[in-house]
């Protein structure tokens, strides 16, 4: 028998490890803005939130999605920089709280980054908070996941370039627009199955290549900066979104952080320089990384042919 959701108290616990510095991780929790980025599921948006964090200071939000939205408050309730934070928060309706969560974040430095602990304890609620109940834990796994994305600090990184006969404006719109980048990004025989965006920086993109296999992947924005600079955190994933591994390569880094700068030449040339970095990597993901950097040459050799075909054909095409 599945257990009662209104059971209580009742406690989530979490741990995760990241290649950023304990102070870094404090800031993602404490500053309006970088919640603003991670804070909920997937599919989540916070259109409004305040944050002061210091003890009694409030913490307050709205969150949206699918589903709907719904008003958080709480407040902060002690803050040690880069070791730990306690938190209240609490869900209204009707003006009454349905839940109210203690939420203690432990940080840790270890060798290589930050080793965060988070317990998250339910400890009032009423009948209609069980929907909120009974998604909980997995809204707060969706949650940290994409703290992790956010505060991600390059591993030894690879890194490429190239010089295109192309002005600046052309060569980052080729990488900058969707209808650009799925003509040259779509196997040769092949077609585009999708490109979806939710309008907060999240894509999925999905390829069918000349043999039928199909390959898809995700995209969570991270800076876009035109002319000069795009960024993202990728990921392999399948049909409906939900991130894993390399299909033919489980050892492959789960998330990749990817970074290109476009610089202009002389003669209407521009030099495209990209960065290319596993994000919270394990050991053998690292290894797994390392060992492929011959592949990525050739790699990102066949992806900048494709962008000069595309750019020498229509992408030259006067509009």
């Amino acid at each position: 028998m599945a257990a009662d959701p209104l059971s209580l108290p009742r406690t989530f616990d979490y741990e995760a490890r990241f290649e950023a510095s304990p102070e870094t991780v404090t800031w993602a929790w404490t500053e309006a803005a970088a919640l603003a980025r991670w804070w909920g599921p997937e599919g989540a948006e916070i259109p409004e939130i305040e944050a002061e964090a210091v003890p009694g200071g409030p913490l307050n939000l709205t969150l949206a999605g699918p589903w709907g939205s719904h008003r958080m408050r709480g407040r902060y309730l002690t803050v040690a920089p880069a070791k730990s934070l306690e938190l209240e928060t609490w869900v209204e309706a009707d003006g009454s709280r349905l839940f109210t969560n203690h939420i203690q974040v432990t940080l840790q430095a270890v060798p290589g980054g930050c080793r965060m602990q988070v317990a998250v304890r339910v400890f009032q609620a009423q009948d209609a908070a069980a929907p909120f109940l009974q998604g909980m834990d997995q809204g707060w796994q969706e949650s940290l996941e994409r703290l992790g994305d956010f505060v991600p600090v390059p591993a030894r990184s690879f890194q490429t370039a190239r010089i295109f006969d192309f002005p600046l404006e052309k060569l980052f719109d080729a990488y900058d627009k969707p209808e650009a980048l799925r003509r040259w990004m779509t196997p040769k025989g092949g077609s585009c199955l999708k490109d979806e965006s939710d309008g907060r920086g999240r894509r999925l993109l999905g390829f069918r290549g000349p043999d039928g296999s199909e390959h898809w992947g995700l995209q969570w924005a991270r800076e876009r900066r035109p002319p000069r600079r795009l960024s993202w955190v990728q990921s392999f994933s399948d049909a409906q979104g939900r991130r894993q591994a390399h299909p033919s390569a489980p050892d492959w880094p789960l998330r990749m952080l990817a970074t290109l700068d476009f610089e202009s030449l002389d003669q209407g040339r521009s030099r495209l320089s990209v960065t290319w970095s596993p994000v919270n990597a394990e050991p053998q993901e690292r290894a797994a990384f390392e060992s492929a950097r011959d592949a990525l040459v050739a790699g990102f050799d066949a992806q900048f042919d494709a962008v000069t075909e595309y750019l020498e054909g229509e992408g030259n095409a006067a509009v």
